[in-house]
C-alpha cells in the first residue's frame, strides 16, 4: 500500500465520505463512497447503504457479477454509476471508501472507469482484509474477496492503483468518528493497515 504522508485534501475526501455515511437516521453499519477529481472537486457519492448481514452478501455477489451495473448495491458502484450517467469523466479519480471489501470485489468497474488511486480507513490494530474476518458470510462471498484481494496486490505492484490507508486515530479527532475496540468505527469497514 502507499506509504505517501496524509495531506490536507486527502481529509477532507474522506469527511465527505464519512459525511455522507452518517445521512441515514440508521447510524450503524453503513457504507460511504465518494469520488474526487485531482482537484478535489467532488465528482460524485453515494450514501445511506445499510450493510446488515442479511444483504450484505448478496451485495457483494452484485458488486462482483458482469450485472452489477443493473444492481449497483455498493456504495462504490452506485457512486462510479452515477457519475458516468451524468457523463462525468473519472479519468485518473480517486475513489474514497469506508468499506474496503466492496472496492476489492468492485476492481473491475473500479479500474474502466479510469480510477487509479482507493483511500480507506484502516483498523489502527491492523485487522487482516480476508474473507476469515467475517464467518457470517458464505463460502461464494469469501472466494470473490479473497480474488479481489488478491487482484488488488497484484494492481498495486504494477503500480496501475495505488491503496492509501488512513488509520482511523490520525483522522477521528477530525472527523468526530465513533471509535470502540481499540481504533474500529461502526462507519469504516477494517482493512490491512501495513503495505499489501
Amino acid at each position: 500500500m502507499s506509504s505517501d504522508p496524509i495531506k490536507p485534501h486527502h481529509l477532507l475526501w474522506l469527511q465527505a465520505a464519512v459525511q455522507a455515511s452518517h445521512r441515514s437516521p440508521r447510524v450503524d453499519n453503513k457504507n460511504g463512497a465518494v469520488i474526487v477529481d485531482t482537484r478535489g472537486t467532488i465528482l460524485s457519492t453515494d450514501h445511506n447503504i445499510p450493510r446488515f448481514k442479511d444483504n450484505f452478501e448478496r451485495r457483494a455477489l452484485y458488486a462482483a457479477h458482469p450485472t452489477w451495473q443493473k444492481n449497483a448495491p455498493c456504495a462504490e458502484a452506485r457512486a462510479i454509476l452515477a457519475a458516468q450517467q451524468k457523463g462525468l469523466d473519472l479519468t485518473h479519480g480517486t475513489l474514497v471508501t469506508l468499506w474496503h471489501p466492496c472496492a476489492s470485489v468492485c476492481l473491475g468497474p473500479i479500474q474502466r472507469a479510469g480510477i487509479r488511486t482507493i483511500i480507506h480507513l484502516v483498523c489502527d490494530k491492523g485487522t487482516p482484509l480476508m474473507p476469515d474476518v467475517w464467518p457470517d458470510l458464505s463460502a461464494r462471498t469469501r472466494q470473490d474477496i479473497r480474488k479481489g484481494w488478491k487482484q488488488s496486490k497484484k494492481l498495486v505492484h504494477r503500480g496501475t492503483l495505488t491503496i492509501m490507508p488512513i488509520p482511523v486515530s490520525s483522522v477521528a479527532h477530525l472527523l468526530s468518528l465513533p471509535t470502540h475496540g481499540g481504533g474500529h468505527t461502526h462507519t469504516a469497514g477494517c482493512a490491512h493497515s501495513s503495505r499489501l
